[in-house]
């Protein structure tokens, strides 16, 4: 029945040759006897194709497909079946007349094999047969011997690519369920483990470049696919078979040096590997699962996510472990090359994120690194800074992990590990830093390490493990130090975080790459600072909506030219500006200023800035100008040298050229007055005073005492600068300097507290004591030349507080020790004195014909007298100083009174507020001419205005107060009245009465010389408009850009804006 069957099929398929195609699926069945009749009906009709009386020939020959009918032969040389392994050389020896017969030009495009290989095939063969031994090892060596002969035919690279990809697809195929279950587990594992070692020649033979530039790229992903089908499938069980494969794809051989198909089969990884994972996990979206199943699921899920990948990376780098490694941190970069991605902020759970193809080579550097370390020594700063923008900005937890992982790995490998084995042996951690020396650069680096690796391993995946801004400032800040055996590390780090800054299209990362220059703290090289110069302009210009030369922005894409409402909102371009202007601003405080060509540009861009109406830019760019100011690298701090150079750096007009294109870089002189100057910088800072923010208001405080010391000469504008200043920072440091345990006080003369103010809830003032001491120590250094009295009063007022808080907590010491102690304190507060002090220190008071002297004698006994413990006992003291000796004479009395007037009425700090207004109460009170100025009173005088103003805001503080009677009552009084409930009332009463009262006085005197006029040609400067904050023009921040980079050196037009901002 056998016979008849095998007959039948012949001629069956002999008629019909479409039909062949089933005969070999056939062959393959699980059922013996079925499998060797169609085995043996293919073996005898490629037998006998070639016979003369065989009909349909040409048919025949062209539905045989030589891939399938070697894939056929090579499961079956090694079978338990003799008669299958007698067909199987019949079959291979039938292709062997195939080609001997086609050397005449017939039927050229089917042959196969040369002569040469053929005969040699059929001699091995020939052996074979007449071997005696019918052991497993026998045949299976037939099987290898074969495969390495076929393989060096000539067309065996056109048979390659197909005879891989059939026999790749039949393992996957008997591995699975409905073969296994038929087949004996051992003798089926044992004929794919032979099949796979007989495929290695062929994978060899494999050239995926050619394939690719011949037009056959789809072979060459159909072969890529069925690798990382098999590995998918088969890699547990034949581990070593798969992994020899792969190693077999990417081999050097003796023609080429690189190896093989290694950058397409990794970048087929990444772009296949990322297409199924995301469906893995766009699977688990989906899925419909309680709360309960969730945790299961996900670490399930983990577990499953990216092993087939992985283990294609570790097997391609076993082989070639640089070049895999250099490929793939490629890859990482490339992200900054990509536009903005959703992938970040799409989802609401961290799981729930799909990954890129960067994603997916970060998480295979984290298992490479296991293995492989001083490989990456190459590429270690790219890869870091773009592990650490991914750590910085991803939403995917489990991404995270592997960055962190990743990180971990290098810090042990390539800092931790060299470091150790310098030292020598050593048990535990705590023995290697006792072997260290203390101070030591390498007991730093391994300090360093300790505490990095910490950090990295702080963060579980449940709450994110994303870098918050601190740790991201800390990691990059530290890393550099740790890798004590790489060459310019920070340096390196600091040129790609800049390259990613400016090239890179995310605007997240670009943001990220900003923060991570800013983290680095290290000073720029020449051309890395004309790039970073660029980026600044650029962007401040992009904040309002303009280009470097002041034109707007046409627009050009959707993004670009949408606009709000008509309300003012910015657009989606201006909104990225301004948060990109924000980062280059906080990036540039923490840059150190000790570089001479970097500093003036820096301070100039943070004065642009202070003209923006965005809260955040302004605030980071008086925290800028505030450190440049302090550091004041050009010189020792403070020297006329260092603001001359940056009065001489300040930005050209709008537009302004060079006489001559060629010039540039050489320091040509300009004609063109500068667009801005060190005079227009305090009205700036002053701004700052009036914000709601603290921060902001210390930042402003801390900018103008940098500039106190020097405000009163020429080139920041003499005089009057010296009086903005002294009416801007007087009131917050005042009353900060006179606050105890953070919180208002009073003190009795005699020193003692009369009452223990409660302390206010919240956060404390971030402009304490010891920056009010500062500030009021800078401010009477400034009124030295032009007031040496009021710098006396100044010097009296810091150290008779010293003294009292000295004395008051020695509660041993008697009254008159203590009245001692105080008296000595004031008298060493003067250690440059005014000659009318002098003269009354020495005793000589009977001189009244000093006027200096006479105007102020009252005042100097009453200090001598009394302690100076309260607010308002030090703006009485101020106050003929301040006004009679500097103001008045200076023509500043107006300027000053609108100033304090504003920060009386407009700040909502209620300790600034406060110094304001006894400022005011004391001028009023205290100063005789203040008191009988009449051009200060009347509908036209500054003083109508700020009584206008004042009882204005009492209504609305007395009508909020009326609207919170439904909240309790400490709630209320906070609200109120900043946790002291009529405080600032009573202040602003007693300084409307006094006013009232002078108003009064001047009445009449403006009535006894109402036939006196003023001559407009002596009419004070102050009288052309007043002279505060308001008086600050809304300039743009792009009219300064243009001239800050010519300023420089620096061509604007060669400027151009970062890639994210495009």
């Amino acid at each position: 029945s056998e016979r008849i069957s095998l007959k039948a099929i012949i001629g069956f398929c002999s008629h019909n040759p479409q039909l062949l195609q089933i005969a070999i699926e056939k062959s393959y069945s699980t059922t013996v006897s079925i499998s060797r009749i169609y085995f043996s009906a293919l073996a005898n009709i490629t037998s006998d194709v070639f016979n003369v009386t065989v009909e349909n020939r040409a048919a025949i020959i062209r539905f045989m497909v030589p891939a399938r009918l070697v894939t056929l032969s090579y499961f079956n040389l090694i079978s338990l079946d003799a008669r299958n392994r007698e067909n199987a050389s019949k079959l291979i020896k039938a292709i062997f007349i195939l080609s001997k017969n086609t050397q005449d030009g017939k039927d050229k495009d089917a042959s196969t094999f040369d002569d040469v290989n053929a005969n040699a095939l059929a001699g091995l063969f020939l052996q074979d047969s007449s071997s005696q031994l019918d052991l497993p090892e026998v045949h299976y060596n037939l099987l290898q011997n074969a495969s390495k002969i076929m393989v060096l035919t000539r067309d065996a690279p056109k048979l390659a690519p197909e005879l891989l990809i059939e026999t790749f697809s039949r393992c996957c195929s008997l591995m699975s369920d409905e073969y296994s279950s038929s087949y004996n587990d051992m003798q089926l594992k044992n004929t794919i483990h032979q099949v796979l070692i007989a495929l290695e020649p062929w994978v060899q033979s494999i050239k995926l470049e050619e394939l690719t530039k011949g037009g056959k790229r789809q072979v060459c992903n159909r072969i890529l696919l069925e690798f990382y089908d098999i590995t998918s499938i088969l890699s547990v069980k034949f581990e070593g078979d798969i992994e020899s494969l792969w190693g077999c794809l990417v081999m050097k051989n003796s023609q080429v040096l690189a190896p093989r198909n290694l950058e397409i089969a990794l970048d087929f990884l990444l772009f296949h590997g990322v297409k199924m994972e995301n469906a893995k996990i766009s699977n688990m979206i989906s899925g419909d699962i309680t709360k309960s199943e969730k945790s299961e699921l996900i670490k399930s899920f983990e577990s499953n996510l990216f092993l087939v990948p992985k283990r294609i990376g570790l097997y391609l780098a076993r082989v070639a472990p640089q070049e895999c490694i250099d490929r793939l941190v490629r890859a990482v970069s490339f992200r900054a090359l990509e536009p903005e991605s959703e992938i970040y902020s799409n989802a609401d759970d961290l799981y729930h994120s799909y990954i890129e193809e960067p994603d997916l080579a970060i998480i295979l550097l984290a298992e490479i690194a296991t293995e492989h370390d001083e490989y990456f020594r190459s590429q270690l700063i790219v890869l870091v800074h773009a592990v650490v923008a991914t750590l910085a900005t991803s939403r995917n937890a489990l991404l995270c992990a592997y960055c962190q992982m990743l990180l971990a790995n290098l810090l042990h490998k390539l800092a931790e590990q060299p470091l150790v084995r310098r030292v020598g042996k050593y048990e535990n951690d705590d023995e290697i830093l006792l072997k260290t020396p203390i101070g030591g650069p390498d007991r730093r680096a391994l300090l360093i390490i300790r505490k990095l690796r910490k950090l990295l391993a702080s963060r579980g995946l449940e709450a994110g493990s994303y870098l918050n801004e601190s740790n991201l400032d800390h990691f990059c800040h530290r890393f550099p130090d740790c890798v004590v055996f790489e060459s310019l590390p920070r340096e390196r780090w600091v040129s790609e975080a800049l390259r990613w800054a400016s090239k890179a299209r995310s605007f997240t990362l670009a943001l990220t790459s900003m923060d991570i220059l800013g983290s680095l703290r290290h000073p720029l090289g020449n051309e890395e600072f004309r790039t970073f110069l660029g980026i600044m302009c650029t962007s401040a210009a992009m904040s309002e909506g303009k280009l470097l030369s002041g034109s707007m922005i046409p627009p050009h894409s959707p993004s670009s030219s949408h606009r709000e409402s008509e309300d003012g909102a910015l657009s989606h371009r201006m909104q990225l500006g301004m948060r990109f202007t924000f980062s280059i601003l906080v990036a540039l405080r923490k840059s150190p200023f000790v570089y001479v060509r970097i500093a003036p540009q820096t301070f100039w861009f943070g004065v642009a800035c202070l003209r923006s109406t965005n809260e955040q830019i302004y605030e980071a760019a008086l925290r800028l100008v505030s450190v440049s100011l302090m550091s004041a690298p050009l010189n020792t701090f403070g020297s006329s040298a260092s603001f001359s150079t940056y009065a001489a750096s300040a930005p050209l007009p709008l537009r302004t050229r060079y006489a001559d294109s060629n010039v540039v870089g050489k320091g040509v002189a300009y004609q063109a007055k500068p667009a801005i100057s060190l005079q227009d910088v305090v009205p700036l800072l002053l701004k700052g005073m009036l914000k709601s923010s603290e921060t902001m208001r210390r930042s402003a405080a801390t900018a103008l005492a940098s500039i106190a010391p020097y405000s009163a000469t020429e080139i920041w504008g003499g005089k009057k600068t010296l009086a903005c200043v002294l009416c801007g920072l007087l009131p917050i440091s005042l009353y900060a300097f006179y606050e105890k345990d953070g919180c208002y006080g009073d003190y009795s003369r005699d020193g003692t507290n009369v009452e223990e103010k409660p302390k206010l809830k919240g956060k404390e003032s971030t402009f304490g004591k010891k920056e009010a001491r500062m500030a009021l120590q800078l401010l009477a250094e400034g009124c030295r030349v032009v007031s040496p009295v009021l710098e006396d009063t100044l010097h009296s007022i810091i150290v008779s507080h010293d003294a009292l808080e000295q004395s008051g907590a020695d509660e041993n010491r008697d009254e008159s020790d203590r009245r001692t102690g105080v008296q000595k304190s004031v008298g060493r507060a003067f250690q440059k004195p005014s000659n009318a002090f002098g003269k009354y220190r020495d005793g000589n008071d009977d001189d009244d014909d000093d006027d200096v002297f006479c105007d102020f004698k009252d005042m100097y006994r009453f200090l001598d007298e009394f302690s100076i413990s309260t607010l308002e006992q030090a703006c009485e003291l101020l106050a003929q100083p301040l006004f009679d000796g500097f103001l008045v004479p200076n023509d500043c009395a107006e300027c000053a009174i609108t100033l304090l007037g504003d920060i009386a009425n407009s700040s909502e700090h209620r300790g600034n507020a406060e110094g304001a207004l006894h400022l005011l109460c004391a001028a009023v009170t205290h100063s005789p001419s203040v008191r009988e100025d009449p051009s200060l009173y009347g509908e036209t005088g500054v003083f109508h205005t700020l009584a206008l103003e004042t009882m204005e805001r009492q209504q609305n503080r007395n009508a909020n107060k009326n609207n919170t009677d439904a909240q309790d009552a400490t709630t209320r009084n906070e609200i109120i009245s900043g946790g002291k409930e009529g405080l600032n009332e009573n202040l602003a009463m007693k300084m409307l009465k006094g006013i009232a009262m002078n108003y009064s006085a001047a009445s009449k005197i403006l009535e006894m010389k109402k036939d006196v006029t003023i001559d407009e040609e002596t009419m004070p400067m102050f009288w052309e408009g007043k002279c505060s904050s308001k008086w600050t023009k809304d300039d743009p921040i792009s009219d300064l850009t243009w001239g800050i980079m010519l300023s420089a050196n620096f061509d604007p037009e060669q400027a151009s804006l970062p890639a994210s901002l495009e």
